[in-house]
């Protein structure tokens, strides 16, 4: 199989815990398959920054500002 960008021969990645797929042999140069990951990347980036946020406001919680305060008995 070979890059429909750049027409390099790719090579199937088979990991554990990964999907299947084609990539390019080490230390070649796309610029497409370049930009692609880096564009995939950023996504991840992003959905990670996202559920990070959406989990720091958690409005079904009771801060620790909510909670009475102690007796002073």
């Amino acid at each position: 199989m070979s890059c429909p960008d750049c027409g390099d021969e790719l090579v199937v990645r088979l990991a554990r815990g990964r999907v299947p797929h084609f990539a390019h042999r080490p230390r070649r140069k796309c610029d497409a398959a370049k930009a692609r990951a880096r564009s995939a990347a950023e996504r991840r980036r992003a959905r990670l920054a996202a559920q990070r946020a959406a989990a720091d406001v958690d409005d079904t919680q009771p801060s620790l500002f909510d909670l009475p305060a102690p007796d002073d008995a």
